[in-house]
């Protein structure tokens, strides 16, 4: 059976920079209206608040995702510590357990060990067969 190894810190440590990035992206400011105003050229001014826009659609959906991600990483480790404890609880529920498989094995080595074992009947003894009937000679008569 393979075994299943999760390194918990490393998924704790992504879901946390995932969330710390998210909340990077949420304060950050919009910035393209003041820098359009800086191009001193409306035709330049309206590709800066055009990307500036974009960006920001972009930028609440990144933001979205990485909030996404982070939440699926923890649930991830919550889900494997509860599989975990799980597992756990029903090994050590089938170790100690009522007793009964282990004292029915425990009776059977013991009346093994204790009951001589019976001596094997005698098996029958061949007796020759017969064989063919013989065939009568052939008369003259």
């Amino acid at each position: 059976m393979a075994d299943l190894k999760i390194d918990v810190t490393e998924v704790l440590s992504s879901a946390s920079r995932a969330e710390r990035i998210a909340g990077d992206l949420a304060g950050a400011e919009r910035i393209a209206d003041e820098t359009a105003t800086y191009t001193g050229h409306d035709g330049l001014a309206g590709k800066v608040r055009d990307f500036g826009e974009k960006w920001d659609i972009a930028r609440g959906e990144l933001e979205e995702n990485l909030t996404f991600i982070a939440e699926y990483l923890r649930a991830v480790i919550d889900t494997f510590d509860d599989l975990d404890t799980d597992l756990a609880a029903s090994l050590q529920d089938s170790a100690v357990g009522d007793g009964t498989l282990t004292r029915e094995i425990d009776d059977a080595i013991a009346e093994a060990q204790t009951t001589p074992a019976a001596a094997p009947s005698p098996s029958p003894t061949p007796s020759p067969s017969p064989g063919p009937a013989p065939t009568p000679p052939a008369g003259d008569g």
